[in-house]
């Protein structure tokens, strides 16, 4: 399911003068702005209404007639933060859902997403087996290596390895691009910069990551990697290595030189100009 989907479901169950109405009109308020900026906008302003101190364990002191509201808020800003102490949160107002006999299909469903979202497949493969949800079961992933920039590289038919990604040469230069299979501008941007002669002197460098998200693309990366051996998706993984770059739209094209990260760009018009300013960068380092 895809992050505008989510929202959407979200969107459609807003109660009058609920702090999930608020998140959502802010968050259309900002679509004029980068989704890293809407994901800082919407933490601010749910971390000033609510005590996260109480959202743990079995959210005991969450009210019945708040408990919904509360789930709806979270996970709306949790769909943008895409980690273990938001989606724990989630889950915190999860149980206070179940215990008080309101969790439906649709929250079971968005907290699949979010355990999802966090590579928590274990947990996502036994809500789904309990309340029947229309997913497939995942694998078992290998555990993380926790170094640099942690990725999930898909090998053989069904097999993953857990690694960081490889820096080419002895520069130390990568460009690290957040792609998605699914989506139109990755395609077309990586078909001229995989195949026009005026885009040469960025393959060397060119990694592709597609951004953790609330489904589990297997088949479109291992499709992709097949067709594109030199040059294969990964899976961003877990781990700290990926807090300084934005992964929430695609494509973003990101310069690093020995893991540390000098310059980014975003977007795709057709003509290449968006990665003047990492092609200027390569030059002066040159």
């Amino acid at each position: 399911m895809s992050l505008l989907s989510i929202v959407a479901m979200l969107a459609a169950v807003v109660s009058p003068e609920s702090l999930h109405e608020k998140l959502a009109a802010e968050e259309i308020a900002l679509m004029g702005v980068s989704a890293q900026q809407r994901m800082e906008a919407l933490s601010d302003t749910y971390l000033a209404s609510i005590d996260t101190a109480s959202l743990s364990g079995e959210c005991q002191s969450i009210r019945r007639d708040s408990a919904e509201d509360i789930f709806d808020a979270t996970a709306l800003v949790a769909i943008y933060r895409r980690d273990d102490e938001w989606v724990d949160r989630t889950v915190c107002v999860y149980r206070a859902l179940n215990r008080n006999g309101l969790a439906d299909r649709r929250h079971h469903r968005l907290l699949h997403g979010l355990l999802v979202s966090v590579h928590r497949f274990g947990d996502a493969n036994d809500l789904q087996r309990r309340y029947a949800i229309d997913v497939p079961i995942l694998p078992t992933l290998p555990d993380s290596n926790g170094a640099g920039l942690g990725v999930i590289k898909m090998t053989g038919v069904d097999e993953f390895q857990a690694l960081s990604l490889p820096i080419n040469g002895p520069t130390g230069v990568q460009v690290v691009a957040i792609v998605h299979p699914y989506c139109g501008f990755s395609t077309r941007a990586l078909d001229a910069l995989l195949n026009d002669p005026e885009h040469a002197w960025l393959r060397p460098h060119l990694k592709l990551v597609v951004a953790r998200e609330s489904v589990w693309p297997e088949a479109a990366i291992r499709e992709w990697s097949n067709q594109h051996p030199e040059y294969p998706m990964h899976m961003q993984d877990m781990g700290p290595g990926w807090a300084s770059l934005e992964t929430l739209e695609t494509p973003i094209f990101h310069l690093l030189r020995d893991g540390e990260l000098i310059i980014s760009t975003k977007g795709w018009s057709g003509d290449g100009k968006a990665l003047e300013p990492l092609r200027r960068e390569l030059q002066r380092s040159d």
